[in-house]
């Protein structure tokens, strides 16, 4: 059935989401300290068709437009893209390569890849890894879609707050960033350690498994 191999057939559990969201958290510092480095690519080869559509999605002059933009961006964007890359595209490598660290670096390949926007590259592809592996060893969909969803929501209120976050030339960060971001390092690993102990080998084996094949 669809529902099963999309894995959205249970809830993740408390415990579970309580530390794939740590994870998410603690990759924030990390993706600001690369989002910085990433901007220092040579302006002759910046891709920025996708900053300016996305700057162009984040306009919001009313209540109403941040609505629209809420569903447009956080909502939509949340749920789709985690269907279309983890749900599909992540379990389609994985079947291919039998190997869950390649499915989750090409599907987060193919997601940077699709915002077109080189300068952000390397962070949107981090962050779409550790999306992959919380969904992987979370066992649910729901558990990257909620993720998602609140990292895309919070950047879009963030945004309607100070508009001028949407336009602002990202500036070298400051020598407690990097110490920030090591700390997010040792607890996103930390994280990462306590979901794939709580995963359990016959659901590892499952993934890997053809949908016809799984129980």
């Amino acid at each position: 059935p669809l529902k099963n191999s999309l894995y959205l057939h249970r809830l993740p559990t408390l415990s579970g989401f309580a530390w794939a969201a740590l994870a998410v958290v603690a990759a924030m510092p990390l993706v600001i300290v690369m989002h910085y480095f990433n901007t220092l690519i040579p302006a002759d080869i910046q891709q920025q068709a996708g900053r300016e559509l996305q700057m162009a999605m984040l306009r919001m002059d009313s209540p109403t437009d941040l609505f629209f933009t809420f569903l447009l961006v956080g909502i939509m964007a949340g749920v789709g893209e985690e269907l279309l890359f983890r749900g599909v595209l992540q379990r389609i490598f994985a079947l291919r390569f039998a190997n869950i660290h390649l499915a989750v670096l090409f599907s987060g390949i193919l997601f940077s890849l699709v915002h077109f926007e080189l300068q952000a590259f390397v962070p949107r592809l981090f962050l779409s890894m550790v999306f992959g592996y919380v969904f992987y060893w979370s066992g649910s969909l729901y558990t990257s879609i909620a993720l998602h969803l609140l990292y895309n929501g919070l950047q879009v209120f963030a945004v309607y707050a100070n508009p001028e976050m949407s336009a602002a030339t990202p500036t070298p960060p400051e020598m407690p960033m990097y110490f920030i971001a090591l700390g997010g390092a040792l607890v996103l690993g930390f994280a990462a350690l306590r979901l794939h102990k709580a995963q359990s080998n016959s659901e590892r084996e499952t993934y890997l498994l053809p949908p016809s094949s799984t129980p």
